[in-house]
């Protein structure tokens, strides 16, 4: 993909848990990180809903508005990464939650599959 498809501003945030409260419940919060990134935002295609995005059709309600995200690799989101632990916001303050991370066959790219419903992803 060229760099110059890459043309949405998002932020992406990491869910950290920073010790515990008096009752023992783990205290989390979602953190930007430090730099935005630039990202291509499109529909899903089909490619991208097989192997993990019917799962993301299968739970959900109605009015669900379903991206691809394609975007250079970043420090932490990667195959290995828990979908559910990140998250990312747009300029206009919309909050999606990631369900699916892809990297390309060559490591260049990573593919997100994200949903944002009725409350925002919050």
């Amino acid at each position: 993909m060229r760099a110059g498809r890459l043309q949405h501003e998002i932020t992406l945030e990491q869910l950290v848990t920073s010790g515990t409260d008096a009752y023992g419940t783990p205290i989390t919060a979602w953190v930007a990180e430090p730099e935005p990134v630039w990202s291509s935002i499109d529909p899903p295609s089909l490619k991208s809903m097989r192997g993990g995005g019917e799962k993301v059709l299968a739970g959900a309600d109605t009015g669900t508005d379903i991206v691809q995200v394609t975007l250079f690799p970043y420090p932490g989101l990667d195959m290995d990464a828990d979908p559910l632990k990140w998250r990312f916001r747009r300029a206009s303050g919309r909050v999606y939650d990631i369900k699916v991370i892809r990297e390309s066959n060559d490591g260049a790219m990573l593919t997100l599959l994200a949903v944002v419903g009725p409350f925002d992803g919050l």
